[in-house]
């Protein structure tokens, strides 16, 4: 066998020895396929062996490697006559971008890419370069567009015939579904990923389905998944699946209350800190935020778990519960920040809008005078109105016109959410948290005050109070059970952990300068006196 046909060999069984985790065989192999197609000419097929080289590499970890043949390839590769070859490395690139992070020429890249896109009838090169794509919306927090992309991607028949685009789409379709509360949708989306029975499923599959067993409230099973997940990507040199399943592992033994989560946690931290690629896993901070403020109040891990607290500030806990019929998700965020997000994509409203949707919430069925006096009752009443009305377009402009709807008189109409949106409301979310005692996931919800923006209302002061009074006394009475059970560094964590979001606590301040004096720590005495004696 010679020619390009040997080459084309020699590519394949390197993919397939590296996805059975040979991983430098494989990558040797394919490197000889990309020098064979260069000596016989053959640009196209050179590019494409290129492309799936780089991609192998920044799976094994080995990003500098393939961010140097990208700009190889990128350098003198025309876009015509046959604009195939510098579109799929264009791809190819735009993947690279999104996992280290958002450099300053993503945007031309991906501007190129979709020039080029037009260009061409193939549904199968337009089935990979919409997988950058989407990948590039995840890396924005653009979910909504990132699910379009993914449910288009489904419903191209042509595309999906490509196995290499059928396997990258079932775990993410499936857990994008999944993030949104849609379970069935989600464990259906696996099976594009075809498995014939009696075969194990791949490690990417195991990780979408850990992830989707402990969103739906069944940690074990999860638990069990993901360490399948994470041994079969050890096993197959994939460090970064590796990694997420070391994670969601840790937060699945996190529910189920294990002994085991600590370790668990330190060991996906120490692997998150190698890959040196944290912009990538925004989402999945995102989604376990609980348990990492969990591990943070282990003195233990605290120092571990710095760099993914203190790079993944916006952490948010995420609803566990499913969605009931053809819903949209409607999430509001209220505590440190001003944001609503629609399937999870944050929409452009105002900080008065944001605190509209909130009351409408709260306190549904009120009148548009009802919203004056409690969001502006400073304001002349001709300006409140305005603002209020100004409010109700805006909302309804950049998340649909159904998302406010009205009944009653004409002259006063009342107004509530549409029922076609479920809403998640963070304040809510933390009351039931408080209720529950559960610190981890009061810390995950509040960022700081109840709207920020938000001046001269009563109402908004009345629950900032709330909610600060109502964190301090949590975190005071964790403290205080701690060093009553002779654990004066727990204490400290605890009220250091508070104190990054209310540092005027003077409780707190209080009860971790007792748990330095029982430790005899004659430096944090010293600093933690100078700090509690400033706020006196």
């Amino acid at each position: 066998m010679d020619g390009e046909l040997q080459w084309r060999l020699e590519r394949w069984w390197g993919v397939t020895e590296f996805q059975q985790g040979a991983t430098e065989s494989g990558l040797r192999r394919v490197e000889r396929a990309m020098h064979g197609y260069l000596a016989l000419g053959d640009e196209a097929g050179a590019v494409r062996v290129t492309v799936s080289l780089a991609r192998m590499l920044v799976t094994s970890g080995q990003v500098a490697r393939a961010t140097r043949l990208y700009r190889a390839v990128l350098l003198n590769l025309p876009a015509a006559p046959n604009p195939l070859p510098r579109l799929t490395a264009l791809q190819g690139w735009l993947d690279l971008l999104v996992a280290v992070g958002e450099a300053h020429d993503i945007g031309d890249a991906l501007e190129e890419a979709r020039a080029l896109l037009d260009t061409t009838s193939s549904q199968r090169a337009k089935g990979h370069l919409m997988t950058s794509m989407a990948m590039l919306h995840a890396r924005r927090g653009e979910w909504r567009q990132y699910g379009q992309v993914l449910t288009t991607l489904q419903g191209m028949t042509d595309a999906l015939e490509d196995v290499e685009i059928a396997r990258w789409l079932a775990p993410r379709l499936a857990e994008y579904h999944g993030r949104q509360g849609r379970f069935a949708q989600g464990y259906a989306a696996l099976y594009l990923w075809v498995t014939p029975p009696g075969q194990s499923l791949p490690p990417a599959v195991l990780l979408a389905r850990g992830i989707l067993a402990w969103r739906e409230g069944q940690p074990l099973q999860a638990a069990r998944d993901l360490t399948q997940a994470t041994e079969g990507s050890t096993a197959q040199g994939q460090p970064v699946w590796a990694a997420r399943a070391k994670l969601h592992h840790a937060h699945a033994l996190y529910l189920s209350r294990s002994a085991d989560f600590p370790a668990q946690l330190q060991a996906a931290a120490e692997d998150f800190a190698r890959l040196q690629m944290l912009p990538a896993f925004t989402a999945d901070l995102e989604d376990v935020a609980e348990s990492l403020h969990a591990g943070a109040l282990d003195p233990a891990l605290r120092s571990a778990l710095s760099g993914l607290l203190g790079n993944a500030a916006g952490l948010r806990g995420v609803p566990v519960q499913g969605l009931d019929g053809p819903l949209t998700r409607l999430d509001i965020s209220t505590l440190g920040t001003e944001q609503v997000t629609v399937e999870g994509e944050a929409v452009p409203l105002s900080p008065g809008a944001v605190a509209l949707l909130a009351c409408l919430v709260l306190r549904p069925g009120q009148t548009r005078q009802d919203f004056q006096l409690v969001l502006y009752p400073d304001k002349f009443p001709n300006a409140a109105a305005s603002a209020i009305k100004t409010h109700l377009a805006e909302a309804r402009r950049h998340i649909g016109e159904d998302v406010i709807i009205t009944d009653g008189p004409y002259h006063a109409r009342r107004y509530q959410i549409g029922a076609g949106y479920a809403v998640r409301l963070d304040l809510l979310e933390w009351r039931a948290a408080l209720i529950a005692q559960n610190l981890s996931r009061a810390l995950s919800l509040y960022q700081g005050p109840f709207l920020p923006g938000l001046d001269g209302s009563e109402w908004a002061e009345g629950l900032r109070f709330e909610t600060r009074a109502g964190l301090a006394l949590l975190a005071q009475q964790v403290a205080q059970a701690w060093l009553e059970a002779g654990e004066p560094l727990r204490a400290i964590a605890t009220c250091e952990q508070c104190l990054l979001v209310e540092p005027n606590v003077v409780e707190l301040h209080e009860v971790r300068l007792q748990a330095a004096r029982r430790l005899g720590d004659p430096r944090r005495i010293r600093q933690y006196e100078a700090e509690w004696q400033a706020l006196l």
